[in-house]
């Protein structure tokens, strides 16, 4: 009888967090150099499956006009500007997620919800700009230290 080792080998892993599911760096050169070249476009429609919402209003929230996402889909990738916004919708629904503790389910719906302590706008309307989506980060730190103004 000849016994064989093999390397273990996870079915169906769960990530600890929103940049896990994206098979996307959290940080650092390689995230810095993604971005810069364009995401992918499968970066884009996995976003999109991770929020549960339709990919025209994933390009509606990220700030991208319908005749320059045709073109981002022929050529297969986002640009850096569009990449970047992305990456500040996943660190935003990152947060959210660490504050749900890792509740998909209620990030989610933080996110599409009005938010009192962004002058009632949902979070997921706030990513146009670095600005508003570094807001929804710190409301999201002041609520994990028990501060809801």
């Amino acid at each position: 009888m000849t016994l064989s080792i093999k390397a273990y080998e996870p079915v169906g892993t769960v990530s600890d967090n929103v940049w896990g599911m994206m098979e996307m760096p959290s940080r650092g050169l390689q995230l810095q150099q993604r971005v810069h070249q364009g995401l992918p476009i499968v970066f884009y429609k996995r976003l999109a499956a991770i929020l549960d919402i339709p990919e025209t209003r994933l390009r509606q929230y990220l700030c991208i006009a319908p005749s320059a996402f045709s073109r981002r889909a022929a050529a297969g990738r986002l640009n850096t500007i569009e990449s970047d916004r992305l990456c500040s919708l996943v660190g935003a629904l990152d947060a959210a997620y660490s504050l749900f503790e890792n509740d998909l389910g209620l990030a989610r719906e933080w996110m599409r919800s009005p938010a009192i302590g962004l002058g009632s706008r949902p979070p997921l309307e706030m990513m146009k700009s670095r600005v508003e989506a570094q807001a929804v980060v710190d409301l999201i730190g002041r609520l994990e230290n028990g501060l809801f103004t």
